[in-house]
């Protein structure tokens, strides 16, 4: 369907919920109240205008609606309430109106056109699962760290695309976020509450959703989560979300970069062999551990020779049969 049939589906539901919640509500006081016809003809026919003239001022109609949050659902709330009130004012100026009329009609209409958008992305998600064979079983458990900004988008994020991980519980160490919950998920305890939560919740994954984590409790994190037999990994930056380079639900290995204390230093590899090749190169102390490897990256720029200096005769042997072999 494209996106102009959509919209067309969504005014059409719209403006039949409106007009259906005005016959309930019509039928339901009439027994009671008398409820004059030409009154309730103009409420409901400006009702609709002002509805439509908001619905297109903030392109309701042009939400997807298999995403409705509960900005949407307020979004869609607030042109209903305008609506029915600009209505409201309307037919009092002109004629007269029934208060209870009005406020039966408004708590319908929100029912139907609010609800109708999040049966729709309950659907789809069915849908998806389907399609996509994903069932509860299916899903990847995983413990989240950090129930503070990262863990908030970490869940929001989850909830309003489809996804095969499902979230059983945040740790953080903070104490005033213990046993609350965040979009529904529980917070379960403190970073070393870890290896008893994998076994409890038979976890699958961890990731861990705190963007400002030091390289320190980086390292603590990975000492407790050593022995543990589950996939560990972490979310993007927020930088790399708020620019769209990235969906925050697309995790990245934990790197060696994240355990230091300052950037990784990025080698101008060009200019390297510009000085390297060809030319005759000595290294002292090459017969340790970090002049040994020095003489195995000189090795890949083709120097005409590297001679290699150190105290111990075995080790620059071999050294020297590595830079012959390779």
């Amino acid at each position: 369907m494209s996106r102009k049939s959509k919209v067309l589906v969504l005014l059409v539901y719209d403006v039949s919920a409106i007009i259906f919640s005005s016959i309930v509500a019509y039928f339901f006081l009439n027994p009671y109240i008398e409820l004059p016809s030409e009154s309730l003809l103009l409420t409901v026919g400006t009702n609709i205008i002002a509805y439509l003239v908001l619905a297109f001022y903030f392109r309701l109609f042009k939400k997807i609606n298999r995403y409705t949050s509960v900005r949407e659902a307020i979004a869609i709330l607030l042109c209903v309430t305008s609506s029915y009130v600009f209505s409201a004012i309307i037919t009092l100026v002109f004629t007269s109106t029934s208060f209870r009329f009005m406020v039966l009609a408004y708590l319908f209409s929100s029912a139907l056109i609010v609800g109708g958008r999040i049966v729709w992305r309950i659907y789809n998600e069915h849908q998806y699962k389907l399609a996509h064979h994903v069932t509860y079983d299916s899903l990847i458990r995983t413990l989240v760290v950090g129930a503070g900004q990262g863990g908030s988008l970490f869940a929001k994020s989850l909830q309003r695309h489809e996804s095969e991980v499902k979230v059983i519980g945040f740790v953080d160490d903070d104490p005033t976020k213990q046993h609350v919950l965040l979009y529904g998920v529980p917070v379960l305890g403190k970073l070393y509450d870890i290896p008893e939560l994998v076994k409890l919740h038979n976890i699958e994954q961890i990731t861990v959703a705190i963007p400002s984590m030091k390289p320190e409790e980086y390292e603590h994190f990975l000492e407790i989560t050593a022995d543990l037999n589950v996939t560990i990994n972490q979310m993007p930056s927020l930088e790399d979300v708020m620019q769209g380079k990235l969906e925050v639900n697309q995790f990245r290995e934990i790197d060696v970069v994240d355990l230091l204390g300052r950037e990784e230093v990025k080698l101008d590899m060009r200019q390297i062999a510009e000085k390297l090749t060809g030319m005759t190169v000595l290294v002292s102390g090459a017969g340790g551990s970090i002049g040994s490897e020095i003489c195995r990256q000189i090795s890949r720029f083709s120097p005409a020779h590297i001679i290699l200096l150190g105290h111990g005769e075995n080790s620059i042997y071999l050294i020297s049969t590595f830079a012959v072999e390779n």
